[in-house]
């Protein structure tokens, strides 16, 4: 290339990178937490440990620090070792999620991909490392993520429990504890979403996701996951 056409090139890849950090959004910690975690405990938890451990007079990373450190015997009162160990997210493979394609019928209702059979979301049904089974099919459950409500008369509270416990997951402590135009920087569709579902997830909820694979698929399609 000729020096005006070096400068150009460099000129441009400046001009990229700018447009790039200026339209980069940071993932929040507690997600970040949460994908790193070879166990992929929940981001919420894992957080409430991060803060303890951004106060320990410590040199060792976080999730050595928490697991096999100095910080392994620490028990927070508002998430417990056992509530931390148990809670945790699955992350599907490629395969795995074929299982839990959904898509869209001539009538608007969601229906499984692979059969076409519609969706019910009642307690009917159980997840299970084949995907949504009925519940007394025999497919052994992937991981038990809470305990089960028993049918007693303590079913309401527990179930009362169970939808906090759930809501906590979607906790935005930054939007939580910004003040005034702060609180601006904090507002996203995902952080919106957040905070509806701390007030509306209950025991069997359900979240569906549109993925938009490509551009060319943004109109006509119509799977959800």
């Amino acid at each position: 290339m000729t020096q005006e056409e070096r400068e150009e090139y460099h000129r441009k890849r400046a001009e990229n990178k700018r447009e790039r950090e200026r339209t980069a959004k940071m993932m929040d910690l507690q997600y970040f937490l949460e994908m790193v975690d070879q166990k992929h405990r929940y981001g919420s938890n894992l957080r409430a440990y991060h803060e303890e451990w951004k106060k320990a007079d410590t040199n060792e990373n976080f999730f050595y620090w928490l697991d096999k450190g100095e910080g392994k015997h620490v028990e927070l009162p508002t998430v417990s070792r056992e509530r931390l160990e148990k809670e945790q997210v699955r992350y599907l493979s490629r395969e795995e999620r074929m299982k839990y394609l959904v898509k869209i019928d001539k009538d608007g209702r969601l229906c499984w991909a692979w059969d076409g059979t519609r969706i019910s979301t009642t307690t009917d049904y159980k997840d299970s490392i084949n995907g949504i089974v009925p519940v007394n099919d025999t497919s052994p459950a992937y991981r038990s993520s809470m305990s089960s409500i028993s049918s007693n008369s303590s079913a309401d509270s527990a179930a009362e429990e169970h939808s906090h416990e759930e809501g906590e997951h979607y906790v935005n402590h930054d939007l939580d504890n910004a003040k005034g135009v702060k609180k601006i920087h904090h507002v996203s569709a995902a952080t919106v979403l957040n905070h509806l579902l701390r007030s509306s997830v209950k025991p069997n909820s359900w979240i569906f996701v549109r993925m938009i694979l490509s551009l060319e698929l943004l109109c006509s399609s119509n799977q959800w996951i």
